[in-house]
């Protein structure tokens, strides 16, 4: 099974105030921990990073392996992942997509998505939500929703390599938040895995100090 591994860290970071590529954890770029997992991976033949251009030469840096591959992003998060999945080669069949902004992906949870990805065409791992959840209309509560089959979807989402890049192109005018919601328009199934609490993703400036105090304590 070949795979490639897109990680998009092209990112501005206008809600966390800084481009997600120069947030760094004990010494090191959040796209470090991502690459470092990656590469610990068989199945995994090449990994595209996709960053600004004025970030190669900080990534150039922390790059040990020929099977990694730097891309320029752009600045919509879907036009960053078409360019690295233009840049993926013949003969990978399939294609995780993975976000910089969640660095305490384990691998894990990767063999998982790579697994079900031989009998499902999209694989994404998710955590049941925990929290209550309201809909509102406005300031005010309209109804309280069945949490039972609610799920908070991660990253790395997987691939059949030739039906992503169909999908990209055929939805790349549409407005979308999620890779696995252009293989859902196309009415194909997505598979769910359990996902991990610790792969939180790194949105708001809290979740800085979160993801620094997780690695104080030795998880990454």
């Amino acid at each position: 099974m070949k795979v490639a591994a897109v990680i998009v860290c092209a990112g501005f970071g206008k809600r966390i105030g800084e481009a997600k590529a120069t947030i760094l954890l004990t010494g090191k770029p959040l796209f470090y921990y991502s690459l470092k997992t990656f590469l610990s991976i068989n199945q995994i033949k090449q990994i595209i990073l996709v960053l600004q251009k004025k970030h190669f030469k900080l990534a150039k840096k922390f790059i040990t392996s020929k099977k990694i591959d730097l891309v320029e992003g752009a600045k919509k998060r879907k036009q960053s992942v078409a360019n690295g999945l233009e840049k993926i080669s013949d003969d990978l069949d399939y294609v995780l997509i993975h976000d910089c902004a969640r660095p305490f992906i384990r691998k894990q949870i990767v063999m998982k998505v790579v697994r079900e990805l031989k009998k499902h065409p999209a694989v994404v791992p998710g955590v049941k939500v925990k929290d209550t959840l309201k809909q509102l209309k406005g300031s005010l509560v309209k109804k309280t929703l069945n949490r039972d089959n609610l799920f908070s979807i991660q990253t790395p989402q997987g691939f059949k390599k030739d039906l992503i890049k169909t999908a990209y192109e055929k939805y790349k005018n549409s407005s979308f938040t999620d890779s696995a919601q252009l293989i859902e328009k196309n009415g194909k199934t997505v598979k769910v895995v359990e996902g991990d609490s610790l792969n939180f993703k790194l949105t708001y400036r809290e979740d800085i100090y979160l993801a620094k105090a997780v690695g104080k304590y030795g998880k990454i």
